[in-house]
Formats: structure tokens, sequence, C-alpha cells
């Protein structure tokens, strides 16, 4: 076992703090689809229910099923937040962050408007710090 070094220390973390930031990342697309998946079920729940006319069945699902989403989107911001400080003080450059940030900035797009600002943001980063990332 390596003994971890003073001068190991900050890309050790930049490292640890990147890839707990990056797998963050993934929580607002899975809120979202548990959110459209709750959305269907609890319309099924209204159409089976004759004669229609009672949206307190449906209102009452939808409410709990935002709270995915809602938490979806707090541990994204958590996690932006994990790769910026990996990214800016701890200047953490690895070759698969680079495209990790282009991939993840792509996905971002499509979360008008918030989620544009951010992959926009992180397109941006990755292009104009390329020739830091290297192979790591």
């Amino acid at each position: 076992m390596q003994a971890v070094t003073p001068s190991h220390r900050p890309s050790q973390i930049g490292r640890n703090l990147a890839v707990v930031g990056a797998v963050l990342q993934i929580a607002p697309f899975v809120g979202i689809a548990q959110t459209i998946k709750g959305m269907v079920q609890a319309f099924s729940v209204m159409a089976s229910n004759l004669p229609p006319g009672d949206p307190s069945v449906v209102s009452t699902g939808i409410g709990n099923i935002l709270v995915t989403t809602a938490i979806g989107f707090g541990l994204a911001i958590i996690g932006v937040l994990l790769l910026s400080i990996a990214l800016i003080p701890l200047r953490y450059r690895a070759k698969w962050l680079f495209w990790f940030l282009i991939d993840i900035g792509i996905l971002y797009l499509i979360l008008f408007p918030l989620g544009t600002v951010i992959g926009v943001g992180m397109i941006a980063y990755a292009c104009l710090h390329r020739p830091e990332f290297r192979e790591a």
C-alpha cells in the first residue's frame, strides 16, 4: 500500500470529489424517469375510477411523485458543487472528466431553463480548458 504524500493529497481528493459529483449528476434523470412512471400510474388510477371527477385521487399521487424530482435536482446541485470544487480550487483534470462534462452538459441542455445554463457552463468550461485535461 502506497503512502499518501501531501503532494498527492489534492489530486486524490479532487478525484474522489469528481467521482462522487459525477455519480450525483445522474440523480435528476432518475427523478424525472420516476416522475413519468408515477404520472402514468396516477392517471391510470384516475381512468379506472368510474365515474370520473375526483381529482384528489390524482393530485395526492402527483404531489408524492414530484418529491422524487425535487430530490434528484437537489442531489444534482450538490454534485455540481463537488465537481466545481474538484475542477477549480483542486484543479483535478482527467481525460474521463473532460468527456463526462461534455456528455452530461449535452444531457442538461434539455432540462430548460436551469439545466440549460448548467449544461452550457459545463461544455464551455471543458472546451476552454481542454488542453489541461490529461490521462489519469
